[in-house]
Parts: C-alpha cells; sequence; structure tokens
C-alpha cells in the first residue's frame, strides 16, 4: 500500500513528468538500463520507445507493482554485479542521494562496465535544498531528500573518480507537473558518453 501511495504523491508533486522528461532528453535510442526504477515513475517514459528495456532495483515489492503497471517493460532485482550485457543508454535515476559515497561510486562504476560502446550514461539526483529556497521548495525537497545529498560538483566528481570523462553536468529545475510552475526542487545531473 505504501509504495502505491508513494507513486500516486510522485504523479501529483514528486516531480514524475518532469523525471520522465530529462530521461527521455538524453536518450540515444536504442536498450535502456535503468538502475533504481522502483515502481517504475520513469521507467513508463520508455514504454512504447524501446523493446530492450531493463529496470533494476533491489526493493521487490516496488518491482511487482512495476510489472503489473508496465507489463512490456522487464525489470530485476539482479544484482548489478551480475548482469553480463551492455546497453545503449544506463541511467541511474535519482539513487544516489539515498546511498554513502562508496556505494555511489560502485554503482557508477557498474553503470560505465554496462554501457556499450558510444553509450549514454545519465544520473539525476535532488540537490540540497538552498537555505533561501521557497517555502514549496523547501517542504518537498525536504520530503525528497536522502541522507546523502551532494552538491553538483561532487556528483560529477563520482564520475571522474570511475574513469568517465563528463561531457555535461547541469542544474535542471523540477516542476511539480507537467507545467514548468511551481518547482519543486533541483535535479543534479550528469552526462558523460562511453567511449
Amino acid at each position: 500500500m505504501y509504495l502505491h501511495l508513494w507513486l500516486a504523491a510522485q504523479k501529483l508533486i514528486g516531480g514524475t513528468y518532469g523525471k520522465q522528461r530529462l530521461a527521455l532528453s538524453h536518450y540515444p535510442g536504442g536498450s535502456v538500463l535503468e538502475i533504481g526504477c522502483s515502481v517504475g515513475n520513469v521507467s513508463e517514459a520508455f514504454a512504447g520507445r524501446t523493446n530492450d528495456f531493463l529496470g533494476q532495483d533491489i526493493d521487490e515489492r516496488a518491482l511487482q507493482i512495476a510489472n503489473k503497471r508496465l507489463d512490456t517493460l522487464k525489470f530485476t532485482s539482479e544484482p548489478l554485479e551480475a548482469l553480463n550485457r551492455k546497453f545503449d543508454y544506463v541511467m541511474i535515476a535519482g539513487v544516489l542521494h539515498h546511498v554513502d559515497r562508496a556505494t555511489s561510486l560502485e554503482l557508477v562504476r557498474q553503470a560505465k562496465r554496462l554501457a556499450g560502446p558510444n553509450a549514454t550514461i545519465m544520473s539525476y539526483d535532488p540537490l540540497p535544498v538552498h537555505p533561501n529556497a521557497s517555502i514549496p521548495r523547501k517542504i518537498i525537497g525536504g520530503m525528497e531528500a536522502g541522507r546523502f545529498l551532494r552538491p553538483l560538483n561532487e556528483l560529477v566528481s563520482l564520475y571522474e573518480e570511475s574513469g568517465i570523462p563528463v561531457s555535461d553536468s547541469y542544474v535542471y529545475p523540477l516542476s511539480a507537473w507537467k507545467t514548468a510552475i511551481p518547482e519543486i526542487f533541483d535535479l543534479g545531473v550528469v552526462v558523460a558518453k562511453q567511449p
């Protein structure tokens, strides 16, 4: 029940549509690996766009919901280390702010390992809420925050330490709904091309 409520909250105020637009804006076509897919709120954007999608998460209950909602996409709880194939697009979807630096580095290294030649690797994570932010940003940003929020330069450093040359990094203001307002918090986006 909790995960269904979380999915509804993400669609209402959590910026699902903005996250989907962001994910698609870097999609080069071809196969997709979404690391941290949860119940599939961002995965949904790829339904009908690719026949080769794999969403990975460690939460079995979330994956059950994703499988029921999105039966044309494939989901797994298999550890990243056990996956033995390459993807054209590897996305780390709002996971890094929930894990410590060592685990974040390992996730980025696994993304690099699973990215095929010329693949795009992209991650996004909430940035720390600025002390002068609006009240809606403070409230919603506080609800979205994990224990390991990092500024954009620290997100970039995870790629650099993993030997992945960053091609772009920027702040993406996320809105609650399909419209550009109200903005609820900022995402730090890091993009790399696999050589």
